[in-house]
C-alpha cells in the first residue's frame, strides 16, 4: 500500500484524513521557509469559498509554495532586496489607508510548468501602492505589468481552465493588515490601527 507521501509525490486522490495530514505538513514547512527576495502583500482575513480543487491535479501538495494557497494575501510588490530596511518599510506601510479590494472573476497564470488558479482582483488603490513601493525601495523583478489577485492553487499544466469564471457581481473584501515578508524569513505585520506584529521571527542557519 502506498505512504500518504508516495501518494502525494504521484498526485494520487488523498482520503479526507491524509489530505488533513498532508495539509499540516504543509503548514509546518511553510513555518521554516526562506525566500530569496523580500515580499510587501495586503492579508485579508475574511474567508472566500474556493472553488472545489481536483486534489490529484495539484502541481506540488506536499510544497508550501506550490500547492493550495493557505495565506489568503494580494502580493503588492514582490523582490525586496536584502538592502531594504525593515524600519523603513515598516513607517511606510503605516501611513497608507487599507482599502477594500473586490474580487471579480477566477481566472489563470500558464506556463509549461503549473496553471496557477487566482481570483482576479479590482482595486485602483493596489496599483498605486505598487507604483509608490517601487519608487521608495530598492527591487528586482521580471514581471513588468502588475496585475493584483488572490492565488488559489498551483496546478498541473492544462488543469486550471475548469475553474475559470466570471462573477455575476464583484466580491467585496476589507484588507485586514499590510504584511512584511523578509528572504530570511521574518515576517512582520502592520494592522488596521497600525500596530506592529512579529507573525515569525528570522530563521538563523545552524552549523555542526
Amino acid at each position: 500500500m502506498s505512504t500518504m507521501k508516495e501518494k502525494i509525490e504521484k498526485l494520487e486522490i488523498l482520503t479526507p484524513i491524509e489530505f488533513k495530514k498532508a495539509s499540516k505538513l504543509i503548514k509546518e514547512a511553510k513555518e521554516n521557509a526562506k525566500y530569496e527576495y523580500g515580499c510587501i502583500m495586503a492579508r485579508v482575513d475574511q474567508q472566500v469559498q474556493r472553488p472545489g480543487l481536483n486534489v490529484a491535479h495539484l502541481y506540488k501538495p506536499e510544497d508550501d509554495r506550490y500547492g493550495i494557497e493557505e495565506f489568503q494575501h494580494c502580493t503588492i510588490l514582490y523582490g525586496l532586496l536584502p538592502s531594504v530596511k525593515e524600519e523603513d518599510v515598516l513607517s511606510f506601510l503605516k501611513l497608507i489607508k487599507m482599502p477594500t479590494i473586490f474580487l471579480t472573476g477566477i481566472s489563470l497564470f500558464s506556463n509549461p510548468e503549473f496553471d496557477v488558479v487566482k481570483y482576479d482582483v479590482d482595486c485602483k488603490e493596489l496599483h498605486l501602492l505598487n507604483n509608490l513601493c517601487k519608487l521608495q525601495f530598492e527591487y528586482f523583478s521580471t514581471f513588468p505589468t502588475y496585475i493584483p489577485h488572490l492565488t488559489i492553487a498551483y496546478m498541473l499544466p492544462g488543469t486550471g481552465a475548469e475553474y475559470i469564471r466570471t462573477f455575476d457581481e464583484p466580491i467585496p473584501l476589507q484588507i485586514s493588515a499590510w504584511t512584511y515578508s523578509q528572504a530570511d524569513g521574518r515576517k512582520i505585520e502592520v494592522d488596521n490601527k497600525g500596530e506592529i506584529i512579529l507573525l515569525r521571527d528570522s530563521r538563523i542557519e545552524t552549523t555542526s
